[in-house]
């Protein structure tokens, strides 16, 4: 199985930066008492910062 966590930085950034987009959207849809948009509200940071935790303890542990 491929390793999730080779990837570059610009492609972490594009990550990010959709994470973002959906965060914003799902607070929109969380102020109109959507249980997904609540849900995803949370989520989305969550998996961002524990894939960007990975991510760099990847790359500190196998220098390219």
């Amino acid at each position: 199985m491929r390793n999730i966590y080779n990837i570059t930085k610009g492609q972490l950034i594009t990550i990010w930066i959709f994470g973002a987009i959906v965060t914003f959207a799902s607070f929109v849809a969380a102020t109109e008492s959507s249980e997904i948009g609540q849900f995803l509200f949370f989520l989305v940071p969550f998996l961002l910062i524990f894939y960007t935790l990975g991510y760099k303890n990847y790359k500190r542990n196998n220098p390219e």
